[in-house]
């Protein structure tokens, strides 16, 4: 490797030093001439690299310190399962620092595929201990590009609504991609191919989100389809693209809406595990003692019965889950909702008590705890944005479900409450008409 190249990398060693090999004692065995004790080790250092032959980061330099001289040093390059992929008999090397550079091939000349290898550093005369350390081949970038599309059917171009006057509307791009990128361009063209969008980055993060706005000195684009394209370089001079993406600017306008929908509890109740829960949801064993049956008082309604069955108080409890759908909501989702519920104990005068939950929809799962509301005949809770199922989504079990409101509700103890009915209300924005 030239002088030049060697500089380059010089900033990016991370030396690592391993504590044996392959089981061998640190004690006991010595080469000639070297006194019994404890074996001092070599330390190896290296850095990814691509061998793609653009002239950018082409060759992977491994650097090594040995301790002692040795007449006899081998340096291996192994796959992950352990199989050797180059061996160099590198005969007698000297105490101190040393530098092999690989080209990225085997022992046949192939090109190693895309990975990290184990690299070891070996006395045959065993005067030192193995030094090791990792090297990555990186050939390819990791891109990605999405838009979210709220209630829109799968397929559909990502649309932006730039003549909406009641608010500031946005499409959310976001860029996924790898740490450390040394630059990330996003694109966005009209029609005829002219760049009407062009945001570089030089990310240290996984990701970054632009909200396009389809607006160019305050005016709006041109109604029509746009394409979006992130392309990228990233640490080793790896280039890639991502697919384009599909945008629609439109000639519609969004306005807010506010509804209230009564819904009966036999229509909105769902089984708990329909949207998700693990592997291990609607096993027995954490299953809520509660019952949820039909109200022998209210046509259409549900009885929430509680009823103690273990130590732990929280098994008692009557849980349900229910959902409204809310495809009017379909351009940019349900952007906030409160829930109420109706109903009475089930024991005529009793002073039992029902819980409606509301919560945000959050995909880390650290937003804020659920907003409750308590109460014998009814209750309903604050306004929560972006509530549970606001956007439309997948479930595991491949199910595609349109932008709504999910939400709870529950009786602990021994209380029982039967529930007429739901109402929520929600708040959105729509095309106007």
């Amino acid at each position: 490797m030239s002088r030049r190249a060697v500089g380059v990398l010089a900033g990016l060693v991370l030396v690592v030093t391993w504590s044996g090999a392959g089981g061998a004692s640190a004690h006991g065995a010595t080469g000639p001439g070297q006194a019994a004790g404890p074996r001092p080790q070599a330390t190896v250092a290296a850095q990814a690299f691509s061998p793609n032959g653009d002239g950018d980061s082409d060759i992977g330099v491994i650097r090594f310190t040995v301790p002692h001289w040795s007449d006899g040093v081998d340096l291996t390059i192994r796959r992950p399962d352990d199989k050797a992929v180059r061996t160099v008999r590198l005969g007698r090397v000297s105490k101190g620092s040393h530098t092999w550079a690989w080209d990225g091939r085997d022992d046949r000349g192939r090109k190693a595929p895309d990975g990290t290898y184990d690299v070891r550093v070996h006395a045959t005369d065993s005067r030192w201990l193995d030094g090791r350390d990792r090297i990555v081949v990186d050939l390819g970038v990791d891109l990605a590009l999405h838009a979210p599309l709220f209630g829109l059917p799968e397929g559909s171009p990502a649309a932006v609504y730039p003549r909406t006057t009641q608010l500031r509307d946005a499409v959310p791009l976001t860029v996924s991609h790898e740490r450390n990128m040394r630059r990330v361009v996003l694109t966005i063209s009209d029609p005829s191919g002219r760049v009407v969008l062009r945001r570089v980055e030089h990310p240290s993060e996984a990701s970054f989100t632009h909200d396009w706005t389809a607006r160019s000195h305050g005016k709006p684009l041109p109604a029509g389809r746009y394409r979006a394209v992130a392309r990228g370089v990233d640490r080793v001079g790896n280039a890639g693209r991502t697919p384009a993406l599909r945008l629609w600017v439109s000639r519609e306008r969004l306005t807010w809406q506010e509804k209230a929908i009564d819904v009966l509890p036999s229509v909105s109740n769902v089984d708990l595990c329909r949207f998700g829960g693990g592997n291990d949801c609607g096993a027995p064993q954490y299953r809520p003692c509660g019952e949820i049956v039909p109200s022998a008082i209210f046509d259409g309604g549900l009885t929430y019965r509680s009823r103690e069955c273990s130590a732990d108080p929280t098994d008692s409890h009557a849980l349900g889950q229910n959902h409204l759908p809310v495809p009017e909501a379909s351009a940019r989702g349900v952007a906030s909702a409160k829930v109420a519920f109706t109903g009475r104990p089930t024991v005529a005068g009793g002073d039992d008590l029902g819980t409606v939950s509301l919560a945000e929809d959050r995909d880390d799962y650290l937003g804020p705890p659920p907003v409750q509301a308590t109460g014998s005949t009814g209750a309903e809770t604050a306004w929560v944005d972006e509530p549970y199922g606001h956007d439309a989504f997948v479930t595991q079990f491949e199910e595609w479900v349109p932008p709504g409101v999910i939400w709870w509700f529950e009786t602990t103890g021994t209380d029982s409450i039967d529930v007429a009915r739901f109402t929520v209300t929600v708040r959105y924005l729509a095309v106007a008409e």
